[in-house]
This record gives C-alpha cells, structure tokens and sequence, in this order.
C-alpha cells in the first residue's frame, strides 16, 4: 500500500487568497494592533470598517471628543470637591472675621466696664 501526501497544488501571481490565508493575515495584524503597533491598529481602522482617509480623520475625531468627555467626567468630581472647598473656605474665611469682629466688641466692652469701674473708685 502506496501513502500519497497531501499537497497543495503551486498557484500563479494573480491568484487570490484563500480565506485561510486572509484569516492568518488578519489574526498576525490583530495580534499586532493588541500589542501597540500603530501601523497595524490603522490598517486593522481603515480596511474593517472601509473607510477612507476623510471618514477615518472625522472617525479620530470622534474618539477625541469621546475621550474629552469621558475626561471631563473624570474631572467632574474633583471639581465638585474643589467648589465645596472654595465654599468652606469662603465659610471659613467669613466667621473667622466674624469671630474677629465679636471678639474686637468683646474687648471694647470689657474696656467700657473696667473704664466704668475705675470711675467709680
């Protein structure tokens, strides 16, 4: 009993890929792209979704924006927080002159009593 091995057969130039090949191709350009290849992450941006070069700046666009605002919620909080202190602080700031201002009448009254007690003696 004669094995045969099973061989592809050699293809000319102008054949096209078979859907393993462009699976391979994909998987080897996806691979790249997860591991921070610009180049990859941009070819993998331009042929999947079909885009041209003006969808694909309008597409950059986009992501700022979405990245912007995320950002902006992120920073939301610490804003608040910023506000509540600039507000307590304003508080703060405030009864201190008010605690100043009584203490000040305090004082001018203990001075008018001991200047009354004086008189008397």
């Amino acid at each position: 009993m004669v094995f045969r091995r099973n061989t592809m057969k050699p293809r000319g130039k102008n054949v096209r890929p078979t859907s393993t090949e462009i699976a391979e191709a994909w998987s080897l350009i996806k691979d790249a792209a997860r591991g921070g290849d610009v180049a990859a992450a941009s070819i993998i941006v331009r042929y999947a979704d079909n885009q041209r070069d003006a969808d694909l700046e309008a597409m950059l666009e986009r992501i700022t924006e979405a990245f912007n605002r995320s950002a902006e919620k992120m920073i939301e909080p610490f804003d608040q927080f910023a506000s509540v202190a600039a507000r307590a602080r304003a508080a703060h700031e405030g009864l201190s002159q008010s605690l100043a201002a009584f203490a000040d009448e305090v004082t001018g009254t203990r001075r008018a009593l001991n200047q009354l007690n004086r008189k008397e003696t």
